[in-house]
């Protein structure tokens, strides 16, 4: 990896970028405002964080590859058919590429990097806003996913998660003991609002994949209290399990997550778009059928929700061998100083890079603007949490 150095404290330009940032995420889902943040804001603090950080190519090795992946996509538009769809793509890449070159840039001030963290929160804040506005009254009984053209069903269910990582985070790596009490809290609760979300949302990926990763993440934070603390903490879970299990039942019983688990494998659409995005990749291996073209090609006239197949049939093997490559790298590096140093934060950065590779098989997570944000955040703070451990060694 290549170093990275680190102020010791944070500039009048970083809380002014900072700041920034924070009003983005605040508003960006509020139709009037978004094209002042896609085109204004953004753009405004992509430049402070190229000027005040010097050297813009001095990326770790994460991010370079997420360009060298983009750099690929953007070549294969020369066999997309419908060049409005390969023009709409390619914007939101560019998006996502200059939100992660900010995270990026931030993150190599170490200070910096809660801070980001908590821009999740806020921006989680204002989904939920959005949300309650302009969805949950349309839900009557669980008989309709919630979702909408700005906002579907999937992605409510994946800021939730993420979001739930964060605040994880936060309660790992915040200094002050009365602050890290209060996300350790916060954690807990939105655990809970992750499964009320699932219900409304009617994801299963929350029922597959969230709940293991919970229970292992509380397994890790607590494993190492005393007994006694740890048996408490079980308890205490059980109980309210316990308490709120009639309700959880009745949610569940009629709804359309209900419905939607009962579901055969032959029987979901989404198998069958899979097939066919897998089948035009073959077809088409180097350059795929174009960014963001696939959609045109389906017999369902929708997108695969899985990163892997969507790369492949849009852009190539080659694009998706990348996108592959680099998450693999990121699970295997940390794991490799996990086993060497056996710190904790070791095991938390390499399970949510497990997961994170999981849940691309469930969404397409390439052209989201902040979910690719969140990875790039994680991955830079892991090389920072390093040097700064490698460095607090040799001082040893």
């Amino acid at each position: 990896m290549n170093s990275i150095q680190q102020p010791q404290r944070q500039s009048v330009m970083d809380v002014i970028m900072l700041l920034m940032l924070y009003g983005v995420a605040f508003i960006s889902m509020d139709k009037e405002y978004l094209a002042i943040t896609l085109y204004g804001i953004l753009p405004i603090v992509f430049a402070i964080s190229i000027i005040h950080y010097n050297n813009p190519f001095h990326q770790n090795s994460y991010m370079k590859s997420l360009l060298f992946m983009y750099l690929w996509i953007g070549l294969t538009s020369v066999a997309a058919i419908y060049e409005d769809l390969a023009i709409d793509q390619m914007k939101q890449i560019l998006g996502v590429i200059v939100l992660c070159s900010i995270f990026a840039n931030l993150s190599k001030n170490p200070k910096n990097i809660p801070w980001l963290y908590g821009i999740y929160i806020v921006y989680y804040i204002s989904i939920l806003k959005f949300a309650q506005e302009n969805l949950l009254g349309e839900i009557i009984m669980f008989e309709e996913r919630l979702g909408g053209e700005d906002m579907n069903a999937n992605m409510l269910a994946y800021f939730t998660f993420y979001t739930t990582i964060a605040i994880y985070v936060l309660g790992e790596f915040v200094k002050s003991g009365k602050i890290q009490i209060i996300f350790r809290v916060l954690f807990i609760a939105t655990i809970a609002l992750s499964f009320f979300i699932a219900m409304l949302t009617a994801s299963r990926q929350v029922l597959i994949l969230q709940l293991p990763l919970y229970i292992i993440l509380m397994y890790i934070r607590y494993a190492s209290k005393s007994k006694w603390q740890l048996l408490t903490m079980i308890a205490t879970c059980g109980i309210a399990i316990w308490i709120v299990k009639d309700q959880i039942i009745e949610l569940y019983d009629g709804s359309l997550l209900e419905e939607r688990n009962e579901l055969s494998i032959e029987d979901d659409e989404r198998t069958l778009v899979l097939q066919e995005a897998v089948e035009y990749g073959m077809n088409n291996p180097i350059f795929g059928l174009g960014p963001g073209n696939f959609v045109k090609y389906s017999s369902l006239k929708v997108f695969t929700h899985c990163t892997y197949a969507e790369l492949f049939a849009n852009s190539g093997v080659i694009a998706a061998l990348i996108f592959i490559i680099l998450v693999i790298r990121f699970i295997l590096v940390q794991w490799k100083r996990y086993r060497r140093y056996g710190t904790r934060p070791y095991i938390i950065f390499c399970l949510f890079g497990i997961f994170f590779a999981i849940d691309n098989f469930f969404y397409v997570f390439y052209t989201s603007l902040w979910l690719m944000g969140f990875f790039i955040l994680v991955a830079t703070h892991s090389e920072i949490y390093h040097q700064n451990n490698i460095r607090a060694l040799s001082k040893e």
